[in-house]
């Protein structure tokens, strides 16, 4: 349970927070809405007048956001200018968002999206790992329990470590909500690989219980995120937030949406508790170019009814040059989202029977069709692993 917090500012321009949100971990969010730009600003200059320190700040055309940090107090302010809303985020003893470091490069970029277990059915694992230039990973997670899935990302991290580098480091995982078809290899990990791979640091954002009582598809919380600390030679675990960036070698991280932007609206499926992030990687596709000098990527986890979230907050600016299809391709339909992101290359976690329907109903829904037709293709989990290798020329 949150804690009420009555040690920092509670009012910005002048006017009260109009709700208040327990976001689970010891955090607590105010809300504002119909705020302004100079809401935020007012909101930060009490925020400077208490010596907080500016730790990382995002300020582009549809969000302006910042993190500050005082002692054992971690304060995430942010705006989302189309919708006019200001929320801050306060927690204690959080772990703060990676920025730049220095780093030598071993090898480039490379992103998978794994072909993890093959399972006749519409509901398979999603994994996908990012190599980043200093020859450690980002697992974004990982797939599910079988210990295939497990073996996979072992056996690829393997396989993609630059020679000279002895040890497998994760950077950072992803775990975009506790559905086991997306934390299972990381619970499998925690047993078999603990002494063979080093963890740095576990990202997720789970909801609240009282989140988890309105739901209405009978899942509960499947994994217990802050079971990650201490794991995997020291692992810890960081509550992410919208607008916070991980600046790493050769790939910048953005957390798009967690829960919070959900509230004040009623949650009614645990795959809305899930973050979406994208990724922006410098170079080009060796081979097949995407986007000369720079490719985004968008990872959607589950997103269902949230994707109307992600269409009020960004728009057009959603556009990406590849996005993993949302929820295996089923469920809620997201036509509005996907033309907004328009891809060139879309990656679809499925299992056999999606793809048994090429010529059927599931291919003729509009959000799918529409991917069919636009994209340069399709590239499916269920036909095995696939990777984009990436080549910098400005390094």
């Amino acid at each position: 349970m949150s804690i009420y917090r009555t040690n920092v500012p509670r009012r910005a321009e002048n006017r009260d927070y109009d709700a208040i949100y327990d976001c689970r971990d010891n955090a607590t969010m105010f809300y504002w809405k119909n705020a302004t730009e100079e809401t935020m600003r007012s909101y930060v200059a009490q925020l400077e007048e208490l010596e907080y320190t500016k730790h990382q700040e995002l300020d582009n055309a549809c969000i302006h956001s910042a993190t500050y940090c005082k002692d054992q107090l971690v304060m995430h302010v942010y705006y989302l200018k189309r919708t006019a809303e200001l929320r801050v985020i306060v927690q204690s003893d959080a772990v703060l968002p990676i920025n730049d470091y220095d780093y030598k490069k071993v090898c480039d970029v490379a992103v998978t999206q794994l072909g993890t277990y093959n399972a006749p059915a519409v509901y398979v694992g999603m994994g996908y790992l990012i190599r980043l230039e200093d020859g450690t990973f980002v697992v974004i997670d990982g797939g599910q329990t079988p210990e295939y899935d497990a073996k996979l990302l072992y056996d690829t991290m393997l396989q993609q470590k630059p020679d000279g580098i002895d040890d497998i480091v994760i950077t950072a995982w992803i775990v975009t909500h506790g559905h086991g078809d997306h934390c299972g290899v990381f619970i499998k990990f925690m047993d078999a690989y603990e002494d063979k791979v080093t963890v740095k640091m576990m990202i997720g954002n789970d909801a609240s219980d009282l989140v988890y009582q309105s739901f209405v598809d009978g899942h509960g919380r499947w994994f217990d995120f802050n079971s990650a600390n201490g794991k995997f030679g020291g692992c810890v675990h960081m509550k992410a937030h919208t607008g916070q960036q991980f600046r790493l070698p050769g790939v910048t991280l953005t957390v798009l949406y967690t829960h919070e932007d959900f509230f004040p609206a009623i949650m009614r499926a645990c795959n809305d508790v899930n973050i979406v992030v994208d990724a922006v990687v410098k170079g080009e596709v060796a081979k097949a170019p995407v986007t000369a000098g720079e490719t985004r990527f968008v990872f959607l986890a589950d997103i269902t009814e949230g994707n109307q979230n992600l269409i009020r907050m960004y728009g057009e600016h959603m556009r990406c040059d590849v996005m993993q299809i949302a929820h295996h391709g089923i469920g809620c339909p997201h036509y509005e989202l996907y033309t907004l992101c328009h891809p060139s290359f879309a990656y679809w976690p499925c299992g056999t029977t999606v793809l048994e329907y090429k010529d059927g109903i599931r291919f003729q829904r509009p959000h799918i069709k529409y991917l069919v037709q636009t994209t340069e293709e399709i590239i499916h989990q269920a036909n095995g692993s696939h990777t984009f290798v990436f080549e910098r020329k400005d390094y």
